[in-house]
């Protein structure tokens, strides 16, 4: 064939019988849809059935769409806007990588993302929202206008178009969306340089603009956190965009944190946004603190009948016994071991309580428990001198709910209860239930449950 400098381009032709695609003859260069190809250079021509270019078209700050509506009520609830094909709900916390033996291997979801459509909002003013139980991890902006400012091409608030949402991680907080937010006015705050930033503890979830085009146009922040007991702020760092926010594109903070803040610097403009504060979430782990010990006196309450309890605020952890006579009788146990659950989890004066009716349970062998979840705290008994002869226990728990049920095992009494002396649980943990062999004396008890308590 002739080079491609040949006055006779009508003559050049590849198997298909059109110009290579390398050739100047763009207008001879067709598919077979009759448009250039995605990878043409001639992007002016390649348009969807929309008229538009498609989505993943490098040409994004050139696709129009009309119908896309501005972030009204339904987005400012935290619904995703109702505009096709601008809004994506990923998950980037499954990725798919391959193991030793070159396996695909794709990892539980933890956090999921949502692509917040912010394309009208900041040119009108008004709330550009995160989803519901979602929080700002990121932003993406427009092409500035150029190297030279002006009046007319400015670089103006209305060129922040999206924003990156993410969920807290499911291991902290579930299934749960429900968040505790505020709303935070930095209208003084934000019209200078410095920072504009969340309480400790939340983080960005939405930004309220007025119309207008400059940095001191937005006015609040949404601060949220999830509403969670054992969520509580982790590491944070400052993230620079200083070069990231001159450009189109996104400017984020590191996967596991959030955004809880921004720096401005002293111009008014866009690109005047020069660092996030980024921080990640955690788990609150609450270690035991100072527990109340106490002794009841129930030397004489066996013998008599009644209620032998703990003082207020603590639960069983240990019956003390006189030595066996010719009857092992109910009124040789004398004392109970009571604690409370640690001062800095739970209040003394608050506790739930019930009693358990045991007259049928605990006249044979088996258990007799509390509800999963509530403690010993007191035992009831009738004037006799036989097991058969307790029948009820006291069940309580902290009124919190930070505090719920730990781990449990069977403590195992068969030979401390024959004899005079103290049978505990375990250190940390509570009496919930006592077992009782077919025998209705004293020594037939023979196991303790006994559970811990937990903080969430």
């Amino acid at each position: 064939m002739p080079p491609y400098g040949s006055p006779y381009k009508d003559e050049i032709k590849d198997e298909t019988g059109m110009p290579p695609y390398g050739s100047p003859y763009k207008d001879e260069i067709k598919d077979e849809t009759g448009m250039p190809p995605y990878s043409s250079p001639y992007k002016d021509e390649i348009k969807d059935e929309t008229g538009r270019p498609p989505y993943s078209s490098p040409y994004k700050d050139e696709i129009n769409d009309e119908s896309a509506p501005a972030n009204n009520e339904r987005e400012m609830e935290g619904f995703p806007p109702i505009s096709p094909g601008w809004d994506k709900i990923k998950d980037e916390s499954a990725p798919v990588y391959r193991d030793h033996h070159h396996r695909e291997v794709e990892e539980k979801p933890a956090v999921s993302t949502y692509i917040a459509n912010w394309w009208n909002t900041f040119d009108h003013g008004g709330w550009s929202r995160c989803a519901d139980g979602t929080y700002l991890t990121g932003l993406w902006r427009n092409s500035p206008p150029g190297a030279f400012w002006t009046v007319q091409k400015k670089d103006r608030l209305g060129l922040l178009e999206e924003g990156d949402c993410k969920t807290a991680p499911s291991e902290l907080v579930g299934d749960s969306k429900d968040q505790d937010c505020y709303r935070l006015d930095i209208t003084n705050i934000f019209d200078h340089k410095g920072w504009a930033k969340c309480t400790t503890g939340y983080y960005i979830k939405s930004i309220y603009s007025t119309k207008g085009s400059s940095l001191h146009n937005i006015e609040e922040l949404q601060c949220c956190k999830p509403k969670v007991n054992n969520v509580i702020q982790g590491v944070c760092y400052d993230q620079s965009v200083s070069d990231s926010f001159d450009k189109k594109g996104w400017s984020k903070c590191r996967n596991g944190t959030y955004m809880t803040g921004m720096w401005r610097n002293d111009c008014d403009s866009l690109h005047c946004i020069e660092r996030f504060k980024c921080c990640g979430m955690k788990k609150n782990v609450v270690s035991p603190g100072k527990v109340l010990v106490s002794t009841s006196d129930w030397w004489t309450t066996f013998d008599h009948g009644g209620w032998s309890k703990c003082p207020a605020g603590e639960y069983m952890t240990g019956l003390y016994r006189s030595s066996p006579e010719s009857t092992d009788r109910i009124g040789l146990l004398e004392e109970g071991e009571c604690k409370s659950a640690p001062l800095n989890w739970a209040s003394l004066s608050r506790q739930d309580c019930h009693d358990l009716d045991l007259k049928i349970s605990f006249d044979k062998q088996g258990w007799g428990k509390c509800k999963p979840g509530y403690y010993m705290s007191g035992m009831y008994s009738t004037k006799g001198t036989n097991l058969h002869n307790i029948e009820n226990f006291q069940c309580c728990r902290p009124n919190t709910n930070a505090v719920i049920q730990g781990s449990c095992y069977q403590q195992d009494v068969k030979i401390s209860f024959d004899n005079k002396g103290w049978s505990k649980c375990k250190s940390g943990t509570y009496m919930t239930g006592l077992y009782r062999s077919t025998c209705d004396w004293l020594y037939c008890i023979e196991s303790f449950n006994c559970c811990a308590m937990k903080h969430v």
